[in-house]
């Protein structure tokens, strides 16, 4: 059993369960146009461009040009009644992370407890499940509230009828024995061609880490979405370039061998030389940070550089111009410096996005917490010691994804030089992790952490070579070979690829 930390997109649906019923009823194995399940799902309340994926990803849904029913949409919308669907429901809820399941329950059986304390205990190191953003907590306990696993007790919660029916099992569940075995479930298989719900959502600022508190905040964030189909570019593609690399070489192997892994580096490497000057992407330089930042005070500087993180990849509705706008703005009124030594700021100039000042008071926050972090970073002597400190300090349940971001401009301005800092600087989104779980550089496409995050950027370093900035040129031949899966060009591609061998 896996350990899902995405759930449904519910905010904008009325009454969301009869919603979801609808949209389980409503899907088929002949299945509807992409287009059609827009429409039908937007009047439904369920349709966010920027969180269908989340939900597409619990019901088990292949994202491609035509959504087909799945087993379990199926379990839902053939149950008979609604009260039987809704216990399909929490089944399903059970299946996709009986960890997080069984924590919520044993912690109701105790006592009341309100959602605040419930997150922030699956943010302690006595939670040993995967990771799960605010957001996505939220979600799930919006859904499990609304099928009465739990209820509210004024601003707290119990466990409610359906939930009963969990307790036995939750306190049979052995985390030792699940952990052993626990693995994810298998990748859905999307055909050709998929379109915006399907999108590069974490290479771009999206991923929901954020501990918000405001349905504004809430609504900016987006979940890590299924499998990713990038958008095509104008580079040339890398492939037809050399002879295909026999499938003998690689077929059921969880890890190619390294001598196929040194080819596919090698071409990648030499492609990526040929190109030109690519957008890199997010760079300190973009946010004014230089040397000088880091000199003046490294504990602000370190404040500073997180703030800019959280608007470049969690301000999802903004332009690129309007992030640095929004980070201009707060640092121009003094805000920034305001929330960083903890003082209210005299006054808002209406140039101040609410949603960057939220985002903003968090990582203040967090950083309040660890007031010397800059000078225990500065201490360490490698960069996974770096690394492992930040994550501490400004994960749990805020940053995850942006971590890397950090470790770069870190690098950039020259505060960090250390000799394994490379694979800490490479962004390992999912799109990124799926390329390199199709070309054998890693067993699984899945990271629901940061240990599994940072393997993944190591692997994305070996893959890229010389190759610089490593996720940029992954990302761009992902997009110029138009890489996905149930590939339609793997009889003509030359590379070493899953898809090659199924």
């Amino acid at each position: 059993m896996p350990q899902l930390v995405v759930f449904p997109y519910l905010g904008n649906a009325a009454k969301p369960i009869d919603a979801l019923i609808k949209l389980c009823k409503g899907l088929t194995d002949e299945g509807e146009s992409r287009k059609a399940l827009r429409t039908r799902l937007k009047p439904l309340g369920l349709w966010d461009k920027d969180r269908i994926a989340a939900t597409f990803e619990f019901f088990r849904i292949a994202n491609g040009d035509t959504i087909t029913a799945s087993e379990v949409t199926r379990s839902v919308s053939e149950a008979g009644d609604r009260l039987k669907a809704e216990e399909a429901l929490a089944e399903r809820m059970w299946q996709c992370n009986p960890i997080l399941f069984k924590s919520v329950i044993d912690a109701l059986n105790e006592r009341l407890q309100s959602r605040d304390d419930l997150f922030i205990f699956l943010g302690s190191f006595a939670y040993r499940g995967a990771s799960v953003a605010r957001p996505e907590f939220d979600a799930w306990m919006q859904l499990a509230q609304e099928i009465n696993v739990f209820r509210k007790v004024g601003i707290g919660y119990a466990i409610g009828d359906r939930g009963e029916a969990f307790v036995e099992r939750a306190t049979d569940l052995d985390i030792d024995e699940y952990l052993e075995d626990d693995e994810p479930e298998p990748p859905l298989q999307a055909s050709p061609g998929a379109g915006d719900a399907n999108a590069d959502v974490d290479a771009a600022p999206t991923a929901p880490m954020v501990e918000a508190s405001t349905a504004a905040v809430t609504a900016a964030l987006e979940p890590l979405p299924a499998a990713t189909q990038a958008p095509a570019c104008d580079l040339p593609s890398p492939l037809g370039r050399g002879r295909p690399v026999p499938v003998s070489r690689f077929a059921g192997q969880d890890v190619f061998a390294t001598d196929v892994l040194e080819e596919t580096t090698t071409r990648l490497e030499e492609w990526w030389a040929e190109q030109e000057a690519v957008e890199a992407g997010w760079t300190g330089a973009d946010f004014g940070f230089g040397a000088e930042l880091w000199m003046e005070g490294a504990e602000e500087a370190l404040y500073r550089i997180a703030v800019a993180a959280a608007l470049a990849f969690r301000l999802n509705a903004a332009t690129r111009e309007q992030k640095l706008a929004a980070f201009a703005a707060l640092d121009k009124a003094g805000v920034l410096a305001d929330l960083y030594y903890g003082t209210a700021p005299d006054t808002l100039p209406a140039a101040v996005d609410p949603s960057a000042l939220m985002l903003a008071s968090l990582v203040a926050r967090r950083c309040a917490e660890s007031p010397e972090l800059a000078m225990t970073i500065e201490k360490h002597s490698t960069a996974s010691e770096v690394f492992a400190s930040l994550d501490e300090s400004l994960g749990r349940g805020l940053f995850r994804m942006e971590l890397f971001w950090i470790m770069q401009v870190l690098e950039e301005i020259g505060s960090l030089r250390l000799p394994d800092l490379p694979e800490y600087t490479v962004m390992p989104t999912r799109l990124v992790r799926d390329a390199l779980f199709r070309l054998g550089f890693v067993k699984s496409p899945y990271a629901s952490d940061a240990t599994s995050l940072t393997l993944a950027a190591a692997a994305a370093k070996l893959a890229a070579g010389e190759a610089r900035p490593a996720g940029t040129a992954l990302t761009m031949f992902v997009r110029a070979a138009g890489c996905t899966y149930d590939c339609a060009q793997r009889k003509q591609c030359d590379f070493p690829c899953r898809e090659r061998a199924e």
